[in-house]
């Protein structure tokens, strides 16, 4: 766990959206279940399986990502959906499905607002980084205010999926800072975890249900609150 006591004081921070910024609830994958009734729900579990064999995977370009994924799904179905209509649903189905659940889901990281905007008052860079795209009108469903990040992109836009360093590092190239001044909070340790590690960034696994592992949300929002205070005092 990052400790501002011991560390750099960070001067950005990058967080990961799903499981990070929203925890996944008792009733989360119901939610999604329900949502997607009319749109071939027997698919999640067969689309999360595909997705967990893209980890680090880098196609170049989002139209090859998301192509290998519907062929990925498609193979997961032995050929009883094909690539084209797995890439429909995932892009027109899914999608809808998502927006519906996190609108449920919408609060459920207490105060989060207030301590986005005290982090960007006093100049810390913030940016959310998903792996999956339309990332501003995910933070739009869960009512968290995306007017205060500085950059907002998903691996997704970049051809490839995390672990992959591309996106962490054309984040840093935009912002021109040292991985060292940057936190990543994320809810995965072979993910963003180990993408900081690579970098050499530093990072928080942000604790994604009740019973998961990482840090709870009450005390990363205290550390993002120290964080904000002692930048605010430099100002």
């Amino acid at each position: 766990m990052a400790n501002i006591a011991d560390k750099p004081v960070p001067r950005a921070v990058i967080f990961d959206l799903d499981g990070t910024l929203y925890p996944f609830t008792r009733f989360y994958k119901a939610r999604f279940f329900f949502h997607l009734l009319s749109h071939s729900p027997l698919l999640l579990p067969a689309a999360v399986k595909a997705r967990q064999t893209l980890l680090g995977a880098d196609f170049g370009t989002k139209d090859a990502l998301i192509n290998a994924f519907a062929q990925k799904l498609s193979a997961l179905t032995k050929g009883k959906k094909s690539p084209d209509f797995c890439r429909r649903w995932y892009l027109e189905g899914y999608y809808g499905a998502f927006f519906k659940t996190l609108r449920a889901l919408a609060g459920t990281r207490k105060g989060i607002n207030e301590t986005l905007a005290k982090l960007s008052g006093a100049g810390v860079k913030l940016a959310v980084l998903s792996d999956l795209g339309c990332v501003r009108e995910r933070l739009d469903a869960l009512k968290i205010d995306s007017s205060v990040f500085d950059t907002i992109k998903s691996a997704e836009e970049f051809g490839c999926q995390k672990p992959s360093t591309k996106p962490f590092r054309a984040i840093l190239s935009e912002w021109n800072l040292k991985a060292a001044d940057v936190l990543i909070i994320g809810d995965r340790t072979d993910t963003d975890g180990a993408a900081a590690a690579e970098i050499g960034a530093q990072f928080i696994q942000a604790k994604c249900s009740k019973n998961a592992d990482g840090v709870d949300w009450n005390e990363i929002d205290k550390q993002l609150n120290e964080i904000a205070t002692h930048w605010a005092a430099k100002c």
